[in-house]
Parts: C-alpha cells; structure tokens; sequence
C-alpha cells in the first residue's frame, strides 16, 4: 500500500540506496534504479527485477538487504 511504501520503505531507499542507485547518482551502480517503479521492476545488469510485487521472497532486492548471499549484499559491508 502506498502509505505502508512512504512511511516505511522509501525513508530507507533514501538513506540507503539512492546514493548509488538513483537518476541522481554520479554514476548508477549496477545498472539499477530504484527510484522509480519501472526502475525496480526493470532491475539492473543482472537482468532480474529488483521487485517481484506480490512475492518479496523472490524481489533481489529483499535479498540483497538479508545479507544472506554472500554475493549479493545491499548495502555492501564496511571494508575494515
């Protein structure tokens, strides 16, 4: 739901992501916006969609953010 979506999800896209994957971005990581729906639902180079609406479970994006790929972690751990 969209109020569910302003309060909850975009604060943290903001604060997390749109560094790195927004049109304002120096330069887009990944191929992949996600400020835009078509941008979420398009995905970047993996040629996946970031969202998968109805099915979080499958959304990259819900993975990346789970830490639970090791290949796959958004935003990337510190180096340190």
């Amino acid at each position: 739901d969209l109020e569910f979506f302003e309060k909850r999800i975009r604060p943290v896209l903001l604060e997390r992501c749109y560094e790195c994957h927004s049109a304002q971005s120096a330069k887009v990581k990944g191929g992949l916006l996600l400020d835009s729906r078509e941008g979420m639902l398009r995905g970047g180079d993996s040629g996946q969609p970031a969202v998968v609406p109805g099915q979080a479970g499958k959304s990259r994006l819900i993975e990346a953010i789970r830490y639970g790929n090791e290949d796959l972690q958004m935003p990337p751990p510190k180096a340190g």
